[in-house]
């Protein structure tokens, strides 16, 4: 398989798992699709709180994981979208992904220890940039697997 295969495929499982986060939307479209909703709650409750103080509030409901948990699946759909038309960098450094969890600890620590107020849009902003990362962890480490397996 090669790169720009495996880019639009990944691209399509992640577009699939972020649109989830989503239902209440296409349910408003497609409201037969309320019957799916318990399965795909119960899904994404595996991987986020859930807290209904820190998810994200859109006219049509609200998102099914937590601020933060949305910036990081967005960060890694942006990525995964922009690897389609551009031919981004494999890293290989782990400084990129001890900065973005540094980020992301720090304003969780700041919030825990009351120093200032959870905030959506820095829980969001901080998610982007640890998702986005993590893409391209993830992108390196299945290149790794199908490219040179397949060489072998």
């Amino acid at each position: 398989m090669n790169k720009r295969k495996l880019d639009w495929l990944l691209f399509l499982f992640i577009a699939i798992w972020y649109s989830g986060i989503y239902i209440y939307l296409f349910i408003s479209f497609f409201p037969p699709l309320v019957y799916a909703f318990p399965f795909v709650n119960q899904l994404y409750s595996l991987v986020c709180h859930q807290n209904p103080a820190k998810l994200i509030t859109i006219t049509f409901g609200n998102t099914l994981v937590c601020a933060r948990c949305t910036g990081i699946y967005s960060g890694v759909i942006l990525l995964s979208f922009i690897s389609l038309f551009n031919n981004l960098i494999e890293i290989k450094s782990k400084k990129p992904f001890y900065l973005s969890v540094f980020v992301l600890f720090i304003d969780v620590l700041m919030t825990t220890f009351k120093i200032y107020d959870y905030s959506k849009l820095i829980a969001f902003s901080t998610g982007i940039f640890f998702g986005g990362i993590m893409f391209l962890y993830f992108r390196s480490a299945l290149y790794k697997l199908f490219i040179t397996t397949e060489k072998n």
